[in-house]
């Protein structure tokens, strides 16, 4: 059983937010909450520079904005630390596919593997549970279980508030967890996660093709201050003969004239 401790299993409770209105959209915050039957053990919970700028229509609901963001961690680094964060625990979120499939996009283009981890979504559970509520958003579960919230649309308020929906039903559950038996069981988090498709050429094209997944990807530049070592870069967009990257050397956006890339490979 996931998650399994020696107080029993164990709950990472998570709610990411993100540049714009869509799945393909940046990650821009995760706020996570790791707990028991018992208590809250961990949060984890930070700002993310995704390199790129904000939509207002997403600031108009989350409030973050692309000043707020800037010298954060890269969405690479973020998702990383959520992994080692996250542990064994089982996976939980509210509409969970979205959080799985932007936190899965991060991972892949980072070049890391998706965990194994169960996945509960507590908009099913929810509707399990509560019935006559209206809708089973987020905000109207919360205010119908009485839970208070420093903030709406942000990563950890929106954690928390998930975490109890999801405690509703364990102090209502009797004998063994069993994930598979929770109502808002979807699967495992690699099952679950969009993995990035990616067929390059061996020829400049593969450029574009990288700058239109975001996928991070080490190069060898015949240039710069330090030509010839390889260095970890994150294309954003190919104009004439430039590539536009972030690079995680430098934690900035560069310019790099794409005769001059000796090498590249995703790692």
């Amino acid at each position: 059983m996931a998650g399994k401790g020696s107080r029993g299993p164990v709950f990472c409770a998570v709610d990411v937010e993100t540049t714009g209105l869509f799945m393909s959209s940046r990650l821009l915050e995760i706020g996570a909450v790791k707990f028991d039957r018992h208590s809250v053990l961990e949060e984890y919970q930070t700002l993310v520079d995704p390199m790129q700028p904000i939509d207002p229509a997403a600031t108009a609901i989350h409030g973050i904005t692309d000043a707020m963001v800037r010298g954060c961690p890269s969405p690479g680094e973020a998702v990383a630390r959520l992994l080692d964060f996250l542990a064994d625990a089982c996976f939980i979120a509210h509409n969970a596919r979205f959080d799985v499939r932007v936190i899965g996009m991060e991972l892949a283009r980072a070049g890391l593997e998706p965990p194994p981890n169960p996945v509960i979504d507590t908009v099913r559970l929810a509707r399990r549970l509560f019935s006559g509520v209206g809708n089973y958003k987020l905000g109207t579960l919360a205010r119908y279980l009485g839970i208070e919230r420093q903030a709406q649309h942000r990563g950890l308020p929106d954690a928390y508030a998930a975490m109890a929906i999801f405690r509703h039903f364990l102090d209502g559950s009797n004998g063994e967890f069993v994930v598979q038996n929770v109502p808002g069981y979807i699967g495992s988090f690699s099952d679950l996660a969009h993995r990035v498709d990616i067929r390059l050429q061996g020829d400049e094209s593969d450029f574009e093709v990288l700058a239109r997944k975001q996928v991070m990807v080490e190069i060898v530049y015949r240039g710069g201050t330090r030509p010839g070592i390889p260095r970890m870069i994150t294309p954003i967009a190919v104009r004439d003969i430039y590539l536009y990257a972030y690079c995680h050397r430098s934690g900035m956006v560069k310019s790099f004239r794409v005769d001059r890339v000796e090498t590249y490979r995703i790692p």
